[in-house]
């Protein structure tokens, strides 16, 4: 009976322990980010169109994508994908048409489609959880920017995060400084090219 009575002291011990993994989990961000994902599911879809793009929310397969959206039209997006063993990165750029130029229309191009290593795939994923993605708020503090650049990082993952039980989590920065955190995770993938 003791040892039985050891084993389980043992299992919630542990339990406890690793559900204190650094979350730094505020649950009025949670719940903040719960409304506002939820809305940013019919602002993604007009991206997803655009781009030939699907749905992160919606994959089999683990994933990374940074939509970089300028004031000027061109908007680019780099996405990594964990798919089995493999990985790959993948870069589109999108030109809304000049609306002063008559015979000027959208285009969508394929910059780069190509393999990328399982370290390269990891150092995005390990520093995403050195920061806490999963538990950063979606929008960051409104400032003014004039022709701000719009930063968006999406991550899809098949098992949900320890911290916050989602698979799936989107964060929105205008025109983040460099040496932020954001920024950084979102050059990871950059820097890929």
């Amino acid at each position: 009976m003791n040892l039985f009575k050891l084993s389980m002291l043992i299992i919630i011990l542990s339990t406890i322990i690793n559900c204190k993994d650094n979350c730094n989990l505020n649950k009025e961000v949670r719940l903040k980010n719960d409304s506002i994902i939820s809305k940013y599911k019919i602002e993604l879809r007009d991206y997803v169109k655009i781009f030939d793009e699907d749905d992160l929310r919606n994959n089999n397969y683990e994933a990374y994508r940074v939509f970089i959206d300028g004031s000027f039209g061109t908007t680019i997006i780099y996405k990594v994908t964990k798919v089995q063993d493999s990985y790959m990165l993948i870069i589109k750029k999108h030109i809304e048409a000049n609306s002063f130029e008559p015979n000027s229309k959208d285009s969508l191009e394929l910059i780069i489609k190509k393999n990328i290593s399982k370290k390269e795939w990891n150092s995005i994923v390990d520093y995403a959880n050195e920061i806490n993605y999963w538990s950063l708020p979606v929008k960051g503090k409104i400032k003014f920017v004039k022709d701000g650049t719009i930063w968006v990082f999406e991550g899809k993952l098949l098992t949900p995060n320890k911290c916050t039980k989602r698979s799936y989590h989107i964060v929105s920065r205008l025109s983040p400084n460099d040496s932020t955190k954001f920024k950084k995770l979102c050059k990871k993938i950059l820097d890929l090219k």
